[in-house]
């Protein structure tokens, strides 16, 4: 289904399909059609739960600055009191 615009609507990745998709080992010839010509934007818990990930991992902040220059690459969808409640209340069932 196309956007107003004509163009395909945008996909929102989840932590675990980025990590798939950024991982260099990790083939992906089947997402290929899923994503091409769309934008591709993350949640903002999708960046608070990778960014979680590098502190709990232990990295340094060198390597926290790369993971940060790389999320910096896709729009965010800011949280709103929402936001927040609807992912509070799906939270809740995992």
């Amino acid at each position: 289904m196309a956007g107003d615009s004509g163009q395909p609507p945008a996909l929102m990745l989840d932590t675990n399909v980025l990590t798939f998709l950024t991982d260099p080992r990790n083939p992906k010839p089947a997402w290929d059609d899923v994503i091409r010509g769309r934008t591709l934007v993350l949640s903002f818990v999708t960046v608070g739960e990778i960014l979680h990930g590098t502190l709990t991992s232990g990295w340094s902040k060198k390597q926290i600055a790369g993971v940060e220059a790389k999320l910096a690459a896709y729009p965010v969808i800011p949280g709103t009191i929402g936001v927040s409640r609807k992912y509070a209340e799906l939270r809740r069932w995992f």
